[in-house]
């Protein structure tokens, strides 16, 4: 019994590391939906869930590595600006500032 509880809680944490915590910790559901928005006009795949999938987690990674960016998944300010300038580039509107 002790065994297997071990077992479970290394699976669990194991399964923690895949999740970067900043990516999830600092951003909110109405900023993740914003970003899936913008990825999915960008031609990212990912689908407008308001929640920090595998899909959306992937779209920001292949999108830091199309914009030379660190490739950590994480939604730094520096990816979501990143993000928003590309779409604002691509659907013609003022960049934010």
């Amino acid at each position: 019994m002790k065994r297997r509880i071990v077992g479970s809680m290394m699976v669990a944490l194991f399964l923690l590391t895949l999740i970067p915590v900043a990516a999830v910790a600092k951003v909110d559901e109405a900023q993740i939906m914003d970003v899936q928005r913008s990825l999915k006009a960008l031609n990212y795949s990912c689908d407008c869930t308001g929640k920090m999938d595998a899909a959306t987690l992937e779209a920001i990674k292949q999108f830091q590595k199309d914009h030379g960016m660190t490739v950590d998944g994480m939604c730094t300010p520096e990816t979501m600006s990143a993000i928003q300038k590309a779409y604002d580039e691509k659907s013609g509107h003022a960049a934010h500032e």
